[in-house]
């Protein structure tokens, strides 16, 4: 989507007037406009909708709020009433989708798209050096955040109000506030009510065609099974994705299982990276992006543009699947102990913390684990650092200039002393990632829809089932059970029992008792081409005459890269993570030089 008010003639838009105001305007093939005599509304969606849409604006009466009730919870939205010509920006309340703006009240102008990016081709910019450092620290933006200071994000569930004159009249801002109290359903009321808040979730996103992206894990596994609930047979399709080389990360293996299990189809598709890709290439490809993803190059050559095919991935809220383990719920039940007991026991650890200082980068989890007990009697830095990665010597052993960690820091409030409940305090955990990861991942699944003209469904992220989900008693949500080990037989105890129980009658053994599993396949790419890409980036930087990596000090960040030697190992993808991020600001960077 790109609306521009008040600029000239811009080569492949359409244009359109509302009473004395003119605007141009261009969509994509799964990006709708209605129009009566009434208003114009442009909208970005995945649900469902369109036909209802257009019964609406086929009547005598018409407002926002009507519009917004058949919108699903899932929209993103440009309503301009062509009588007083204001225009009214609305974005859905869990941040599904999203659009950009940038507003120049002194020259009356205002650019509002879909793609970042695409604005600062209309007027100069400069690039935000707190949203860099946010992305290099944390490996997100938040939500409203860009990499121009000059551009903005509409943020998630907020309305926007501009006048005639395009003059910022009012926004109406979203608070996301989970009820801490937990419901008093019994444990087989939760699960079966569960798994209809589950499929009720899914009925918006009904298309012809339902592709399920399906991992073998058990959210893409819930997915398939509420579609399975919800229509025929015929109209659902699974493709699950390998990449090869990589090892213990095949995953096909139980989303075969399951798609058997059901009877049906499913496609496999594996990938390698058999050349590599040039510098310009990479960056035609992350100047698609909002957030730049790794994954693109494994998922994303398999989207197909079809109206009548709506994909469906499996994100998680973890608000009925707490991601949480034993020294996590150590730190959460200290929540209500005397202040002044934590705080001697806290003193203690803080003296024993360098003798398990050795253990940080051990492979070994439970000699990990040890040093993390020492945080446990300081609760907010126990959650800062394991939830939230505030962690100024990790950074710093990553070679990464902390200038700005005191501000990245500051963007994480989380007020304890309101919070009494080791449930209370996961919900605020969660409304704070979801305006930071959350939307982050959003943006990433929706960029490849974009990118394809495709529709993609984030059945967990509807913000009315995980109100449901935020009041499940907490011992229920992280309640376990014995199964096996993420790629063998081995006995282990598994986590999200009450999702697991809620999809019994459908679900095979074989994925019922598996253990969750986030298989490394970023490293491989490296292995395969990546690398050489990237290199070649950073080397185009650094003969420019304004180097990215020297105006952000990150010359000893990335020589480690520039030196090492094929091949890379699973344990180094946090900081091939941050070495892509690096490459794809370049790319951004590069925009405005």
């Amino acid at each position: 989507m790109l609306l521009l008010f008040n600029y000239s003639s811009v080569a492949g838009t359409n244009e359109l007037i509302a009473n004395n105001l003119s605007f141009q305007y261009k969509l994509n093939d799964r990006e709708y406009f209605f129009e009566n005599e009434i208003a114009f509304f442009f909208l970005i969606s995945n649900a469902n909708i369109k036909d209802e849409l257009e019964s609406i604006f086929s009547k005598d009466t018409l407002s926002i709020e009507l519009i917004k009730s058949s919108l699903k919870g899932d929209y993103f939205g440009v309503f301009i009433e062509k009588l007083t010509s204001e225009i009214i920006v609305i974005r859905d309340k869990s941040g599904i989708n999203t659009g950009y703006y940038r507003h120049d009240e002194t020259n009356r102008k205002l650019v509002i798209s879909s793609l970042m990016h695409e604005i600062t081709q209309f007027s100069s910019c400069n690039f935000d050096d707190e949203a860099v450092y946010q992305f290099l620290y944390s490996d997100y933006l938040w939500d409203g955040q860009t990499f121009y200071k000059e551009v903005n994000e509409f943020k998630i569930g907020g309305e926007y109000f501009f006048d005639k004159n395009l003059q910022l009249l009012r926004e109406e801002k979203f608070e996301i506030v989970f009820d801490n109290k937990e419901n008093d359903l019994s444990e087989q009321q939760n699960i079966s009510v569960l798994r209809e808040k589950i499929v009720e979730a899914h009925k918006k996103y009904i298309n012809k065609e339902n592709v399920v992206l399906l991992s073998g894990g058990i959210d893409s596994v819930a997915i398939i099974i509420a579609l399975d609930d919800l229509i025929k047979k015929d109209r659902i399709k699974a493709h699950s994705y390998k990449v090869k080389n990589a090892i213990n990360a095949d995953e096909t293996v139980y989303a075969k299982s399951i798609a058997n299990h059901l009877d049906i189809d499913i496609d496999v598709f594996e990938t390698e990276l058999r050349q590599n890709t040039s510098s310009l290439e990479f960056e035609k490809l992350i100047l698609k992006m909002n957030n730049p993803y790794m994954g693109v190059h494994i998922f994303n050559d398999n989207f197909e543009n079809v109206d009548k095919i709506t994909y469906y991935a499996g994100q998680d809220t973890r608000l009925h699947t707490p991601s949480v383990n034993k020294v996590d719920l150590l730190a959460f039940n200290l929540i209500n102990k005397p202040k002044i007991i934590l705080k001697s026991l806290n003193g203690l650890m803080y003296i024993l913390r360098p003798l398990f200082k050795l253990f940080e980068g051990s492979r070994n989890r439970k000699l990990r684990g040890l040093l993390r007990v020492t945080y446990i009697f300081n609760l907010k830095k126990y959650v800062y650092k394991y939830y939230f990665k505030i962690d100024k010597m990790h950074l710093k052993s990553q070679d990464l200039p902390l200038e700005f960690f005191d501000k990245f820091k500051s963007n994480y409030q989380l007020d304890l002393s309101k919070i009494n409940t080791a449930r209370g305090l996961y919900n605020e955990i969660v409304a704070l990632k979801w305006r930071e990861q959350y939307v982050s991942d959003i943006r990433y699944l929706q960029d490849m829809a974009r990118m394809n003209n495709s529709y993609i469904a984030l059945p967990f992220y509807d913000m009315e089932i995980a109100k449901y989900k935020a009041g499940i008693p907490f011992n229920l949500a992280i309640k376990t059970m014995l199964g096996k080990a993420e790629f063998g037989e081995a006995k282990k105890i598994v986590y999200k029992y009450l999702l697991r129980m809620s999809l019994k009658d459908k679900i095979d053994d074989k994925t019922f008792y598996r253990s969750k599993a986030a298989p490394a396949t970023f490293y491989v790419l490296f292995n395969e081409g990546l690398s050489n890409t990237i290199k070649s980036v950073f080397t185009s930087d650094l003969n420019s005459e304004k180097p990215f990596i020297k105006k952000y000090k990150l010359d000893r960040f990335i020589n480690k890269f520039m030196e090492k030697s094929l091949p890379w190992k699973e344990e180094d993808q946090g900081y091939l993570l941050k070495i892509y991020n690096t490459a794809a600001m370049i790319c951004y960077y590069n925009r405005l030089i």
